[in-house]
């Protein structure tokens, strides 16, 4: 027997891809919520129960991603994410804010 190991993703990236306009009021908690209040735009969230639970009462209106981590650099769907770097204690680093400061 071989057992299949799959890889649980410890980031998501949730992407708004249908309005809120027309959609019961819970619904619309849950994208302000989670940070969604335009079509296309993305948010990344840790995979934890209260974030799948929120997703999972919205899946309709949002397309959720896995994120992973390669190099230091978020990939998502194959993709280098542009933007900010993921650094090794769970935080996002943007290169343009820190040119200014010394």
């Amino acid at each position: 027997m071989s057992k299949s190991t799959q890889v649980i993703s410890k980031l998501h990236a949730v992407t708004q891809i249908r309005s809120g306009i027309g959609r019961p009021h819970w619904e619309k908690r849950t994208l302000k919520a989670l940070g969604l209040n335009k079509l296309h735009k993305t948010v990344v969230h840790k995979n934890t129960p209260t974030v799948n639970g929120m997703l999972s009462r919205i899946h309709k209106l949002v397309k959720i991603q896995p994120v992973r981590i390669m190099d230091g650099k978020a990939v998502i769907n194959g993709h280098v994410a542009p933007g900010p770097l993921l650094c090794s204690n769970g935080k996002f680093f943007h290169p343009k804010n820190a040119e200014g400061k010394n």
